[in-house]
């Protein structure tokens, strides 16, 4: 059995372990589900649907879930948690900022793995382990020291 959604709509798995993994998904267009993920669409004059989804996104699931085998979370329990509801302009406020900490978050992630690749980079061309080395090869080891500039051994 499948249903549709033609509302707004934030996904969640509903029986088996899926709801082990916490995903939640908002759908905005016409959707169609299978009865193993459960829907909510809110009441858009209460609760603005990306502000259910990001509320959903704090909340562990497993919290939903009953005791039997398979897991699974009943519409009843999911129907009796009350969600808290701020004003509609709060609660696009709250997203909005939100939404703008998690867009720094990324750009700062992104700018960790450029500076982490200039500094292997830069690493490389001092050791002279780029593809321009006198030997060519490159070492195993990071921060390895190349051999011409390893201390020589003194005979005697």
């Amino acid at each position: 059995m499948s249903t549709n959604a033609s509302q707004f709509l934030v996904s969640l798995p509903r029986r088996g372990g899926g709801w082990c993994a916490n995903k939640k998904r908002i759908l905005t267009r016409d959707s169609t589900y299978d009865n193993n993920v459960m829907g909510i669409i809110p009441n858009t004059e209460k609760l603005l649907p990306d502000f259910l989804h990001t509320y959903l996104l704090a909340f562990d699931l497993s919290r939903w879930a009953s005791e039997s085998s398979p897991p699974s979370m009943r519409k009843t329990t999911v129907e009796a948690h009350e969600i808290p509801l701020p004003p509609l302009a709060t609660q696009q406020a709250i997203v909005a900022e939100i939404e703008a900490e998690q867009a720094l978050v990324r750009a700062n992630r992104e700018l960790i793995q450029r500076f982490e690749q200039k500094i292997q980079t830069t690493l490389a061309r001092i050791w002279g382990e780029d593809s321009g080395s006198a030997n060519g090869a490159l070492s195993s080891q990071p921060g390895a020291m190349p051999q011409e500039h390893r201390p020589k051994k003194h005979e005697g």
